[in-house]
């Protein structure tokens, strides 16, 4: 049983599945909560309104997302445009991520999937009351929420370039086969998902964003180059070759670390479509000095040993779109040069010729006062 004080707790059942109502209310009156159910979301709105009005308000709601009426969002629109803040605890069994995000972003931070036992749902009862009632605690926890969203948003960038690359894979294998190949109908689907999981990545990179723009830190280099190579091994043809010539000591820039990774993911993944399924790919990091105007810079490139391109090719690989089925490059390079230039007051130099490859590098200078 809940303490004396616990007990005296109102608890709103929003639940048209009648029997898993009733047992919500059974296991809730057992431990001691007062608890009044209602089967849609009108009457759950008209409840805590009454409530509020005669100074009985609601400790806590507990709502299904689909109920006749009123859904369980609709619900929560109508409650924050009352200004009525209230812990609510969404029970689902839908599980999507974009219907998740939104309910969060009204208020909702708890979550039960369906099936669930009785002590699931009082656990987490006790944790909603118990936080709402304790302003440290919720401090604490609004703390703890902020340090697991930064990590949440940096596993959520490396998994946005794995999808990245499943993505630019598909389109290859979609090139290289006939429009009425029965696969293409497969493939297609596939990149129908793994766009859906992309833009699912970048709400979660982006949510967090100001209109300040984006950042620069100080960012190790060696472990950034170092998570392009897993990635691209990963995908890789057997027969080509990932290799990395890094300085055995750190090396530090001032960069906006996910940005980077992205330039430098795009300018790996053309590199695999030239070379096809043979070849080798190397990433090399150097530290320069430019004599004039005297300049610090770090020196990015990537190489291959494909084809090479002819100088008309070079002179559109950067234009946004473009892309040359026999050079291989293009796809992507216009988002690097936006990258570089603009965003790391960089700049790029391209080494290439018919036969000899393609090599290209990425000059960004190390003060963080110079961008």
């Amino acid at each position: 049983m809940i303490s004396g004080e616990e007990t005296m707790c109102r608890i709103l059942i929003a639940e048209n599945e009648q029997h898993l109502r009733e047992s919500i209310v059974l296991a809730l009156r057992i431990q001691g909560y007062e608890v009044i159910a209602t089967d849609n979301g009108k009457d759950a709105l008209k409840q805590i309104v009454a409530g509020i009005a005669v100074k009985a308000p609601f400790d806590a709601v507990i709502f299904d997302f689909q109920m006749p009426g009123m859904t369980g969002e609709e619900l929560l629109i109508n409650l924050k445009n009352r200004k009525t803040a209230m812990p609510a605890i969404l029970v689902t069994g839908y599980g999507e991520r974009d219907l998740l995000l939104r309910l969060m972003r009204l208020g909702c931070r708890y979550f039960i999937d369906k099936p669930f036992g009785p002590e699931t749902l009082c656990d987490t009862l006790k944790q909603v009351l118990s936080e709402s009632e304790n302003p440290r605690e919720d401090a604490e926890r609004t703390h703890h929420l902020a340090r697991t969203g930064k990590l949440a948003r940096a596993k959520a960038h490396d998994l946005c370039n794995v999808i990245g690359c499943a993505i630019g894979y598909v389109d290859i294998a979609m090139e290289n086969l006939d429009r009425e190949h029965p696969q293409r109908k497969i493939l297609r689907k596939i990149l129908s998902a793994n766009s859906r999981a992309a833009e699912l990545c970048k709400d979660l990179l982006y949510c967090e964003r100001t209109a300040a723009g984006r950042s620069h830190a100080m960012t190790e280099i060696y472990g950034l180059i170092g998570r392009v190579t897993a990635m691209l091994t990963d995908i890789a043809p057997e027969n080509i070759t990932i290799k990395s010539e890094i300085p055995a000591r750190p090396v530090w820039l001032p960069a906006d670390s996910e940005r980077l990774q992205q330039a430098l993911l795009n300018l790996g993944l053309n590199a695999l479509q030239v070379m096809k399924n043979s070849g080798e790919l190397v990433f090399h990091l150097a530290e320069k000095t430019i004599a004039s105007p005297p300049l610090q810079c770090i020196e990015l490139t990537v190489s291959d040993n494909g084809p090479g391109m002819s100088e008309e090719q070079l002179n559109h690989i950067f234009k946004h779109g473009y892309t040359n089925r026999e050079s291989g490059h293009g796809h992507g390079l216009g988002i690097v040069q936006e990258i570089i230039e603009k965003e790391h007051n960089g700049w790029i130099e391209v080494q290439t010729g018919i036969g000899k490859g393609t090599s290209f590098k990425l000059l960004i200078p190390k003060k963080i006062d110079s961008l």
